[in-house]
């Protein structure tokens, strides 16, 4: 990082010692969007994304967003403590949904989204949730998306621990199962990465993700250019060392 540092101060120091746009800087969400569709099996690109200041910050962007006062979170149960407490702020009721090793219980969401008329949003960790570790079967995820295209209640999907996976394979994100615009992707650099940074981002639909700005730019204005920039080139440096690699390897 010392290395990149340095790169980015002789070859664009001026711009990285700037201000940016509030997006974020577009090589970096254009290497988020590849790895998400890589990974999470999304069909996304550069414009679908927010750079945020950590992922925590997303998380209050959406209470600010969708929450007021008495207003209906739903979660899995248990949950995480810090969505919890960034939701607080805005003195919504949190409501817990019965949770087994497979994720959410699907006819107990259905019966609570009946029976409750004010749920603004549905957050969940389908991979690795904290506290529990559970990932969700890809039955569950189906399932799950049928009952929130029933009801079309928007979904906060957090995946800060998906990719620290040590078998099996990847199993496809709720945003790549989304067919009515409803889920809010966010991730985070600082689990696959470093926290230090203080990077991770918002991947939503056009109309909301214009609200997730409108925060970011009436908050902070921009997440740190510089420490952008650092990372998409540390990016764009490993990706040529593992070309170079492969290459001499014959693979």
């Amino acid at each position: 990082m010392k290395k990149v540092a340095v790169k980015v101060l002789d070859e664009n120091g001026e711009e990285a010692l700037q201000y940016s746009g509030s997006q974020g800087y577009l090589p970096l969400r254009d290497h988020i969007a590849n790895r998400m569709n890589s990974k999470s099996m999304t069909d996304v690109n550069a414009k679908d994304i927010l750079v945020t200041s950590g992922s925590q910050q997303a998380l209050n962007y959406a209470g600010n967003i969708f929450l007021d006062e008495g207003d209906i979170v739903l979660c899995e149960s248990p949950s995480y403590l810090g969505a919890l407490n960034a939701f607080k702020n805005y003195q919504p009721k949190v409501m817990e949904v019965p949770t087994d090793k497979e994720g959410i219980i699907v006819e107990e969401l259905e019966k609570i989204l009946q029976n409750n008329d004010r749920v603004k949003f549905i957050y969940v960790i389908p991979d690795f949730q904290n506290p529990t570790g559970i990932t969700w079967s890809l039955e569950r995820r189906k399932k799950f998306m049928e009952v929130i295209n029933k009801h079309e209640i928007p979904v906060i999907e957090d995946n800060p621990y998906g990719e620290l996976r040590y078998e099996g394979e990847f199993l496809p994100a709720l945003k790549s199962l989304d067919t009515k615009a409803l889920v809010i992707y966010l991730g985070t650099f600082s689990k696959i990465f470093c926290p230090g940074y203080r990077l991770g981002w918002v991947c939503a639909p056009k109309e909301i993700l214009k609200k997730f700005i409108t925060c970011k730019e009436n908050s902070d204005l921009q997440t740190s250019t510089i420490g952008q920039r650092e990372l998409s080139k540390y990016i764009d440096e490993h990706v040529e060392k593992v070309k170079a690699t492969y290459k001499n390897a014959g693979i």
